[in-house]
C-alpha cells in the first residue's frame, strides 16, 4: 500500500520571528503624538496681549535694545544706561528673533517652539532615566497639558526657555562616555554652552552648576570635572566683569533685604532668614507645588487650607518615592532639584507665585508618574488589578488637566482690567499729545513705553519725600503718573510725595510752577 504524502503545513510564526514595529518608528510616533496634542493646547489658550507682569515688556525692550545696535541697555529708562538687572540670555534670543520679526507675537510663537523641543528632549530623558518608554509617554503628556506650562509658552518670559537649556544641561551629563577624553566628545561642549547659557538666561541657573559638580564628584570623574568648570566659567567671565564695574548685582541686594519693596526695613538678618526659609516651605508644599502640578485643582486650593496641605504632601511623597527608586542618575537629579530649592526658599517670600517653581515642575511630574508605575509594580502580586489603576490614575489626570485649560481660556479672552486700561489710555494719550522728549515718573516704565513711547522713570522707594521730588527735579520729570495698578508702593511713596508737593505749591507764589503734571487715573 502507497504511502500518502503528507501535506506540508506553514509552520506558525512565533511571537519573536514576527516583525515587529522598530522602537525608533514607536518613539518617534509618540512625541508627534505629544506635540499634536501640545499644539491643540496651545493655540485654544494662546492669549496675543501684552501679560501684565512687565518682566515680558522689558525682556522684549532689552531684546530690541541688542538687535538695533545700542547694547544692552534700559533704552525705556531716561538715563538709558547699560542693563545689569535681567540676564542677557532671553533677550540674546528675543534679538535673534528679530532678525525675523519683530512682532510680538512671533515672539511668543518662538517660546512654543521651546516649549515642544522641551518636551520632545523630555521623553528622551525620562526615557533614559526609567528605561520605559510607557513611562515617558504619560509622564511627558502630563506636562504638556499643564496648564501653566502652557501659559508660560505664551508670555514672553524666560522661563521656557530656561527649561530648554537646563534639560540640554541634564541630557548631556546622561551621554557622557567617562572612558573617552572629554576634549574628544561633542556632549562635552554642549555641556559647558548650556550650563552658561542657563546661567545667562536665569541667574537661578548656578543651581544646574552646583548639580553637574555633584553628580561629577559623585562619579570621581575628576578630569570632566574641571574641564566642564572651567570652560563653564571662561564663558560667564566676560559678562562677570562687565556687571562687576557696573556695580553690584541687584538680585543679591534684593535677595539680602526683608522686603526689596520696602527699603526703609533693611537688610534680613539671620532669625529673618530662618522664618523666610519656613514661610517658603510652608507655602510651597501647601500652595505653588499642588497648584502647579494639578491645575485642575487651582479652584479648590487656597493658601493655607486642607486641600493644599493634603495633595501637596502626597503629592512630593510621590516625587521622594520616585527618588527613592530610581536606579539611575539619582544623584544628579537629586543635587539639580536640592540646589534649585535651595535658592527658592531663600527668596524674599513677598515674591510668590507658580512662576518661581517652573524649572523644576516637569522634574517633579515625571518622578510623581514614576512613583505611581512602581507603585503598580510593587503591588501587582496582591493585587493584579493595581496596574490598571495607575493607568486610570494618569488618564483621569490627563482628562482633568485638559478641562483645566478652560481657566487659561478664561485669561486669555478676558480683556485688560479697568485700572490698566486707563493706564494704557493715558500712555497712547502721552504718545499722540506730548513731545517726543516727554519724561514720564511712573509704575511698570518698560509697558508704559511700550504703548507711549516715551521714556520713563520709577520714584525712588523711600519715604523721605523730599528725596523723591529731588529726584523727580534732577531727572527733569514732565509727567507724573499716579496709579491705581494695586501696588503697595505707590501710595506708600509717591502720593505722600505728591501731597507735600502740592501743598507748597499752594503755599507759595501761584506765578511759579511745579514742573510736571501730576496724572491720577
Amino acid at each position: 500500500m502507497a504511502k500518502k504524502k503528507l501535506k506540508k503545513r506553514p509552520l506558525k510564526q512565533s511571537k519573536k520571528s514576527r516583525p515587529q514595529i522598530p522602537v525608533t518608528l514607536i518613539r518617534v510616533l509618540a512625541i508627534l503624538l505629544i506635540v499634536f496634542v501640545t499644539s491643540i493646547g496651545y493655540w485654544f489658550i494662546f492669549d496675543e496681549k501684552i501679560d501684565l507682569n512687565g518682566d515680558n515688556t522689558a525682556y522684549y525692550l532689552l531684546g530690541e535694545s541688542i538687535h538695533s545696535g545700542e547694547g544692552y541697555a534700559s533704552i525705556w529708562n531716561i538715563n538709558q544706561s547699560s542693563h545689569s538687572h535681567y540676564p542677557v540670555g532671553y533677550p540674546m534670543l528675543i534679538a535673534l528673533f528679530m532678525f525675523i520679526s519683530e512682532s510680538m507675537v512671533f515672539i511668543k510663537i518662538m517660546n512654543f517652539v521651546f516649549f515642544l523641543a522641551m518636551l520632545a528632549l523630555l521623553f528622551r530623558f525620562t526615557e533614559k532615566l526609567f528605561s520605559n518608554m510607557a513611562i515617558a509617554f504619560w509622564a511627558v503628556l502630563l506636562v504638556a497639558l499643564n496648564g501653566h506650562l502652557l501659559r508660560f509658552s505664551t508670555i514672553m518670559m524666560s522661563e521656557i526657555p530656561f527649561l530648554f537649556f537646563s534639560l540640554v544641561v541634564l541630557y548631556a551629563l546622561t551621554q557622557l562616555d567617562f572612558t573617552k577624553n572629554p576634549f574628544k566628545q561633542k556632549g562635552i561642549y554642549i555641556l559647558i554652552f548650556s550650563l552658561a547659557f542657563a546661567y545667562h538666561i536665569r541667574t537661578i541657573g548656578i543651581a544646574m552648576i552646583f548639580g553637574a559638580g555633584v553628580y561629577l564628584i559623585y562619579r570621581r570623574q575628576w578630569k570632566y570635572l574641571v574641564v566642564t568648570f572651567g570652560g563653564t566659567l571662561l564663558l560667564m567671565l566676560p559678562w562677570a566683569i562687565r556687571n562687576t564695574r557696573l556695580g553690584s548685582s541687584s538680585y543679591i541686594n534684593q535677595l539680602l533685604m526683608i522686603n526689596p519693596y520696602r527699603s526703609e526695613l533693611g537688610n534680613a538678618g539671620f532669625f529673618d532668614l530662618v522664618e523666610r526659609v519656613f514661610n517658603n516651605l510652608f507655602r510651597y508644599i501647601s500652595l505653588e507645588i499642588p497648584n502647579a502640578s494639578m491645575p485642575f485643582l487651582q479652584t479648590v486650593i487656597s493658601n493655607g487650607n486642607i486641600y493644599g496641605w493634603i495633595t501637596g504632601i502626597l503629592f512630593m511623597g510621590l516625587v521622594v518615592f520616585g527618588l527613592y527608586r530610581m536606579q539611575k542618575y539619582r544623584t544628579l537629579i537629586l543635587a539639580y532639584l536640592f540646589g534649585i530649592f535651595s535658592i527658592l526658599l531663600l527668596w524674599p517670600d513677598v515674591w510668590f507665585g507658580i512662576r518661581f517653581i517652573i524649572p523644576v515642575l516637569p522634574l517633579l511630574v515625571i518622578l510623581a508618574v514614576y512613583a505611581l508605575f512602581e507603585l503598580g509594580k510593587i503591588y501587582q502580586s496582591r493585587f493584579p488589578w493595581s496596574r490598571n489603576i495607575v493607568i486610570m490614575i494618569i488618564l483621569g489626570s490627563l482628562f482633568l488637566m485638559a478641562g483645566a485649560l478652560k481657566f487659561e481660556k478664561a485669561k486669555a479672552n478676558n480683556p485688560y482690567p479697568p485700572a490698566y486700561k486707563n493706564y494704557f489710555r493715558i500712555a497712547k494719550w502721552m504718545k499722540t499729545n506730548t513731545e517726543k522728549n516727554a519724561i514720564v515718573c511712573c509704575r511698570k516704565g518698560s509697558i508704559f513705553n511700550i504703548f507711549s513711547e516715551r521714556l520713563t522713570t520709577k520714584y525712588k522707594y523711600t519715604k523721605d519725600s523730599d528725596e523723591i521730588i529731588n529726584q523727580l527735579d534732577r531727572y527733569q520729570v514732565d509727567f507724573v503718573v499716579v496709579e491705581q495698578l494695586g501696588y503697595g508702593s505707590t501710595p506708600r511713596y509717591l502720593v505722600p510725595a505728591i501731597q507735600k508737593k502740592l501743598t507748597e505749591i499752594s503755599t507759595s507764589d501761584t506765578s511759579k510752577k511745579s514742573g510736571y503734571l501730576f496724572i491720577k487715573i
